[in-house]
């Protein structure tokens, strides 16, 4: 396997090591990838119903800083108004969540002795753009331990189309019968 792929899951998978050891609660990775520690349980519906910290993976939203303002001719700063909205947590791409998620199962897999795995690492959740054709929201995975070694890793898929726009989007009971009848018919000999 090519030594740049080796070299990045260790720095990722060393990286997510770092934030659970020292109990911090957020961490950038990358410049690009904001790395969340959350305590309580995601994506609770789905999961199951232990109550462990997941590492949660978004794009890191920009920040402005003052000492980056521009000077006019005159050495006067020249001021701009910025709106500040809170946009709330921002997805990555599907491919950028699907590398992600290589980089932490190659980290569990035994088989792969060049990547340093770490013990006990909490589960790994990337939001997703919904871009792709199945409109993946959340890419998951998490690590089966017996003892100190991992024996299987679960991953999770995510999707979501959206809202219905219309009431007439929807299909009545007797239309999914009907559909059902027509795609099962009984033929008799």
């Amino acid at each position: 396997m090519g030594t740049k792929i080796v070299s990045d899951a260790n720095a990722f998978v060393t990286f997510l090591k770092s934030l659970q050891d020292e109990n911090k609660d957020i961490g950038t990775y990358m410049d690009d990838i904001s790395v969340l520690v959350k305590r309580e349980q995601i994506l609770q519906h789905i999961v199951t119903e232990k109550k462990h910290p997941a590492f949660v993976c978004e794009k890191a939203q920009t920040q402005c800083d003052p000492e980056d303002a521009e000077t006019s001719g005159d050495g006067n700063f020249v001021e701009e108004i910025l709106i500040e909205q809170d946009v709330g947590p921002q997805p990555l791409s599907i491919m950028k969540a699907r590398q992600l998620l290589s980089w932490y199962t190659m980290a569990h897999n035994p088989i792969m002795t060049q990547v340093k795995a770490p013990q006990n690492l909490y589960p790994l959740w990337v939001r997703c753009d919904k871009l792709d054709p199945c409109a993946t929201a959340w890419l998951g995975a998490e690590s089966i331990y017996i003892g100190n070694k991992t024996s299987a890793l679960k991953l999770y898929t995510v999707c979501c189309k959206g809202p219905i726009r219309d009431e007439t989007d929807l299909k009545t009971l007797e239309e999914l019968k009907k559909e059902h009848q027509n795609r099962h018919h009984t033929c008799s000999v």
